[in-house]
């Protein structure tokens, strides 16, 4: 199996979708055949992201500090999603949550955030910013016009300066996660992991890394891409649910805590 990256420049869909990935496989006539293909673009799966972030400022409200990591964060539309939610949403919190160390293997996807640069089809993508983040799109971007259909946006500093990011594989990089208060996006690569027991024993990593007050979220490409198998691994691998869909809390109940004692406590 091998994984693709592709800039795309830009489509016609909404969300400054730029940045696509594909999994290849090899027939055994040898020709290429396309498992998965999955995009990244900002505020995906929109509804999400108010309740998530509501649920995250009423668990952590006697936390003075959360640790935020998103692994596969790809050209940065995930990290800076939630940057922009809870600077917009929830300021007078949003402190303890940031900066967010975001992480990706493919160090070209690394490069592209670095420059800062977005495609947009005009209108589109402002408008559904500006529906995550109290009309707030101004505040984060710049508009930089070339041409009557596309133009570029440029994400200003108070939205790339509160995301330190990094070239890293979670399936080594794991072990530097903060064991308790932390919350791991790991949402939409899943299906990156193409054999079941190779994502149970990375999942398995994560379960025994995370302590007390940790969360992982998933993706619905994960869902889909997986035939609805991805949410029984995390809960094998010792998280449970919480009430917001695709979020899964570590279980330090005693059928879990005596794996990891030191961390469940």
């Amino acid at each position: 199996m091998q994984v693709h990256s592709i800039n795309k420049g830009y489509n016609s869909k909404p969300n400054f979708k730029s940045w696509s990935r594909e999994v290849t496989t090899r027939s055994f006539l040898g020709d290429k055949i396309i498992k998965h293909r999955n995009d990244s673009w900002f505020f995906r799966d929109a509804e999400f992201w108010p309740i998530f972030t509501e649920y995250l400022v009423e668990r952590f409200k006697n936390v003075p500090k959360v640790n935020v990591y998103s692994y596969g964060c790809s050209d940065g539309s995930e990290p800076f999603s939630f940057v922009m939610r809870m600077l917009s949403a929830h300021p007078k919190e949003s402190s303890k949550f940031l900066p967010v160390i975001a992480k990706d293997y493919d160090k070209e996807a690394i490069n592209k955030v670095e420059k800062r640069e977005y495609y947009t089809i005009k209108g589109l993508e402002k408008n559904d910013i500006d529906f995550c983040t109290n009309k707030s799109f101004n505040r984060f971007f710049n508009i930089i016009d070339s041409g009557p259909a596309m133009s570029f946006a440029f994400a200003k500093d108070e939205l790339y300066d509160n995301v330190q990011f990094s070239v890293a594989d979670i399936r080594s990089d794991y072990k530097k996660i903060e064991p308790n208060n932390s919350v791991v996006f790991v949402r939409n690569f899943w299906p990156y992991i193409e054999n079941w027991s190779d994502r149970q024993k990375l999942l398995k990593k994560l379960g025994d890394q995370l302590g007390e007050n940790s969360f992982l979220v998933i993706g619905f490409f994960d869902r889909k891409a997986t035939c609805w198998t991805i949410d029984n691994q995390v809960i094998e691998a010792g998280f449970k649910r919480t009430l917001v869909d695709f979020v899964f809390e570590k279980d330090c109940s005693k059928n879990f805590a005596d794996k990891k004692v030191d961390v469940c406590k």
